[in-house]
This record gives C-alpha cells, structure tokens and sequence, in this order.
C-alpha cells in the first residue's frame, strides 16, 4: 500500500477512496476476494491438497486461509470441493464405466 500511495503520490485514504469508487470495495478486500476466487477454481479444477492451494493464492498459513475461506464461503475449503463433487455428480461416475 505504502508503495502504492508513493507511486500516485495521493494520501491512503484518498487511495483507498478511489479504489473503492472504482472496484466497490478496499484494496485489501479486492486482493482477499480475488485469492479466495482463485482458491475455489483450484478446488473445482484440481485434486492439490488443500495446504498447497493455501500457499499458492498466497495465505503461508494454512489455518489463516481455512479461516478466511470460511468466513467468505460458508464452508471450508474441503466441504467446498466435496459439495461441488457431490454436486457435479463425480462422485461414483467412475464405478462400472
């Protein structure tokens, strides 16, 4: 953010202001939901572990992540991938194929 404000030459908070003008919310919030996004395709999209989904959107703490996913989602990160499987009907569809 420092660099940021050093960049545009603009106070935080009239950074913040224009951000939130433009994209509807705070700069942190944008980079929160955009990991969380990124998190929820890797989940659909690959059978990584869900710790190395955590340090490849960019939460180092594997807790810090299922926490923050929670709160944002309404389930943790393995509930959301096994309800996505269950939901697509993957479940099984390998059985007598």
């Amino acid at each position: 953010m420092h660099r940021l404000t050093r960049s545009f030459q603009i106070g935080k908070t009239r950074l913040n202001s224009a951000f939130d003008s433009a994209y509807g919310c705070s700069p942190a919030q944008y980079i929160r939901n955009s990991r969380i996004e990124k998190a929820k395709d890797l989940l659909l999209r690959t059978d990584l572990p869900v710790r190395e989904i955590s340090y490849q959107v960019g939460y180092p703490n594997h807790a810090n992540f299922t926490t923050t996913f929670g709160k944002m989602v309404g389930m943790t990160p393995q509930q959301f991938r096994n309800n996505a499987r269950v939901t697509s009907g993957s479940i099984g569809s390998g059985i007598g194929s």
